[in-house]
């Protein structure tokens, strides 16, 4: 009966505070991810080496993912560049008069939209990842790398002030910079590799070979990730913090998250302004799980978008020239490289050939003394796209580049900005807000239950433990009664 009231008295305690499961954030990373991909997880505290004998698992920190990417980014774009400078820039695309000619240029063009197409997902997500990175309430109120938990925590627990997050931040961001360089460079070549072949059977050839520059990071990071006994990222999932330290109930961040962060009044501007009480919004729809999904999906199809588009153009621009897109590209290293080092472009320029594996400045000139390219480039011929060329080349193509436009647009833009309207608007959103909030409310009471059950066993334990010994000291007294006894009976 007394362990019935102490039960009633210990549930009628006040709620203890108890932390918010971790919800998994709505990005994805693929099928299989490759190097680049690891250093962003790296940054969000996924990527763990085994140090010890026990199977102890410390996080890696992104800095050194990082490094480990480096050596592919250099091998993709020595490959494309090398590419690039080995083509004959002097060469014509096509015959117009030549029937077999135009028939070739035709498949040139299919295989060109198939590596398009073959690489239309790395674009997708190195662009989702870029908005992802670029988003700062991605780093406010997701779990990312800690310094305690990792590799460098253990041996130099003074180096916190040293890696924190100026240092986490800018290793994500470049290694979405070399994730998205190298998937373009492989658009942007790729037009000239096929088109410069001479037969059917080349271009194919070609484009399977610039498909399998885009390979290297995959392959890249199953012998690091297997050599260095790193973990498994296939099935990460990017986990945010509880809600309860992040925001406050009124939609707004908490004022102790406001005084971990830099500058908290632009985060607080930022949360404000993306908090559209006209649309019924109650928080930020940056934030994880109220459309920042939509958002990141929408801004990185519209970026895709501009990025076809623009390789639309230089395909009909090198078409209506008759010239490679490499010969401009070509061209321009030429200049840059006659400027000195005097702008920004030629010093960056000079730097890029300090760590490729080959010499690009003699590998262009040797083409251009080759193809006659530096007379063609100095005299005018081989100017690059601009503005009042573009504005020619719609006028002219408008045919072309209305209906791809459209398509573009009905595949890829509407639905996402539908679904994201359709999110916003839709009661049974409402419906799945409010069930993930009783969700929410249903763990937080069997973490509660959970606790007062296990201080209910403890104090049981113990009353039982002591109610055992004065048992135990009622027999040895018993005992010593009854040899008393004994001996008096004798």
């Amino acid at each position: 009966m007394s362990g019935d009231t102490e039960a009633a008295a210990l549930m009628a305690k006040e709620d203890p505070p108890v932390t918010t499961t971790r919800v998994a954030a709505d990005v994805e990373l693929g099928d299989s991810p490759g190097i680049y991909q690891a250093v962003i997880v790296a940054a969000f505290g996924g990527v763990g080496v085994t140090l010890k004998k026990d199977g102890t698992t410390f996080q890696l920190h992104p800095m050194f993912v990082l490094l480990l990417a480096l050596p592919v980014f250099v091998t993709q774009v020595s490959s494309i560049l090398i590419l690039r400078a080995g083509l004959d820039t002097s060469a014509t695309i096509y015959t117009p008069e030549d029937g077999h000619s135009v028939a070739l240029l035709k498949l040139k063009l299919v295989l060109i939209v198939i590596v398009y197409l073959s690489n239309f997902k790395v674009l997708l997500y190195s662009l989702t990842y870029a908005v992802f990175v670029a988003n700062p309430i991605s780093w406010t109120e997701l779990k990312h790398y800690r310094l305690e938990q990792g590799v460098l925590g253990t041996c130099l627990p003074n180096s916190a002030k040293v890696l924190t997050m100026p240092t986490i931040a800018p290793c994500a961001a470049l290694a979405v910079f070399m994730l998205f360089t190298s998937s373009y460079m492989v658009c942007i070549d790729s037009v000239s590799i096929i088109l410069a072949a001479g037969s059917a059977q080349d271009a194919i050839f070609n484009s399977l070979a610039i498909s399998f520059v885009t390979d290297l990071k995959g392959v890249w990071w199953e012998f690091c990730s297997n050599t260095f006994r790193l973990t498994d990222i296939t099935e990460f999932k990017f986990a945010k913090l509880p809600d309860n330290e992040v925001w406050s109930p009124d939609g707004t961040l908490h004022p102790q998250r406001l005084e971990h962060l830099p500058f908290p009044f632009l985060f607080k501007m930022l949360v404000r302004a993306t908090t559209w009480t006209c649309c019924k919004m109650r928080t930020s729809f940056l934030r994880v799980g109220f459309g920042s999904m939509r958002v990141q999906q929408l801004f990185s199809l519209i970026l895709l978008m501009a990025v076809y588009s623009r390789q639309l153009l230089v395909v009909i621009f090198a078409i209506d020239t008759n010239v490679l897109p490499a010969a401009r590209d070509l061209c321009e290293e030429i200049k840059l490289e006659a400027g000195g080092g005097k702008t920004w472009a030629s010093w960056g320029l000079k730097k890029l050939d300090s760590v490729l594996l080959v010499d690009m400045n003699v590998e262009v000139n040797f083409a251009a003394q080759h193809d006659s390219l530096r007379s063609r480039c100095f005299s005018g011929e081989l100017e690059r796209m601009k503005m009042p060329k573009i504005r020619s080349l719609v006028s002219e193509h408008w045919h072309e580049i209305l209906g791809f436009t459209g398509l573009m647009v009905g595949l890829l833009v509407l639905p996402s900005l539908a679904i994201a309207l359709y999110g916003i608007y839709s009661p049974q959103s409402k419906v799945d807000e409010i069930q993930n909030e009783e969700i929410e409310d249903l763990q937080t009471t069997v973490k509660i239950l959970k606790s007062r059950l296990s201080e209910l066993e403890g104090r049981t334990e113990s009353k039982v433990g002591s109610d055992m010994s004065a048992v135990k000291a009622d027999i040895a007294n018993l005992r010593e009664e009854f040899a008393s006894w004994k001996v008096k009976t004798q």
